[in-house]
């Protein structure tokens, strides 16, 4: 059913994904709990999460596309600390005649991300699906 993803593939051993994981979970879990604990889950669900309400679902796609913009930039943003982290490392290597670090932040076994982050492509098709709910959520409200 999930194909190739086994426990040996999630990467307990590096802790900028298990970090960052972590944090996520306990993002969304906190405010799950905020909205259940303050009693708006029946009015979230009734207006808003089952809505036919064309007005509605128009400010659900601009929050979603609003969203993804800023797990793009993040993503983006991490990959140029990295990207210039290594750079910074082997020039200090370069001056000192040293080996200090391979790589950035990311293992080696993330260089296939981040060369997809730096082709052109990527940088050109990224921002269509947030730019598509963007421009629906804008024509539905």
């Amino acid at each position: 059913m999930f194909g190739k993803l086994t426990w040996q593939a999630i990467p307990f051993d590096q802790p900028l994904p298990m970090i960052s994981s972590t944090i996520v979970a306990v993002v969304i879990i906190g405010v799950l709990g905020w909205v259940v604990w303050k009693g708006h889950l029946p009015y979230l669900w009734r207006e808003w999460i089952t809505s036919v309400d064309h007005k509605r679902i128009g400010v659900m796609y601009t929050l979603l596309a609003l969203v993804m913009l800023l797990r793009g930039f993040a993503d983006c943003g991490c990959t140029m600390a990295d990207i210039h982290a290594a750079d910074a490392a082997r020039e200090i290597e370069e001056r000192i005649s040293i080996h200090i670090v391979q790589d950035g932040a990311f293992s080696p076994r993330d260089e296939n991300w981040r060369g997809r982050m730096r082709s052109p492509r990527h940088g050109t098709l990224s921002p269509l699906p947030p730019a598509n709910r963007l421009r629906s959520g804008y024509f539905r409200v």
